[in-house]
């Protein structure tokens, strides 16, 4: 059984976002922007079960 959609696409977005602010200088709120999101605050929440809730089969 997969994950749910919703699931991944957030999974996805957290490890684009965690890549994009390890590798460029950017700011939050520019992060939050580029990987879809309109409020800085999601990426302030911790993240261990978003990033965990999926493992690979």
């Amino acid at each position: 059984m997969g994950c749910p959609i919703y699931s991944y696409v957030v999974r996805l977005r957290m490890e684009q976002a965690r890549q994009w602010l390890l590798e460029r200088d950017k700011s939050i709120g520019d992060t939050a922007h580029h990987v879809g999101y309109k409020n800085t605050s999601i990426l302030w929440q911790p993240t261990n079960s978003i990033t965990t809730a999926c493992p690979a089969s």
